[in-house]
């Protein structure tokens, strides 16, 4: 699936950066930080909806949706104020 598919690249993409964490700049680290934060939010949310219809489930997710867009959103306003 998208998600696995997602999953597994972050996942090789985290393990690659393990002897390289010394040579990323601080405005790097943040937008990797950034990017790997809100790849899947509405991903995820969309595959939600496709497989199930309980709108208590949905509400549930609606909130761990936005609660993971604002952190995105929290980590790209520091990145914004931050210095290279």
């Amino acid at each position: 699936s998208e998600i696995d598919a997602s999953a597994e690249k972050k996942g090789a993409l985290l393990e690659s950066l393990k002897e390289k964490t010394c040579e990323l700049s601080r405005l790097q680290a943040l937008q990797l930080a950034y990017d790997l934060e809100s790849e899947d939010v509405e991903l995820c949310f969309q595959k939600l909806m496709e497989i199930t219809d309980d709108t208590r489930v949905h509400k549930l997710f609606q909130t761990l949706n936005k609660d993971s867009a604002a952190h995105a959103d929290r980590i790209l306003n520091y990145m914004q104020g931050a210095r290279p």
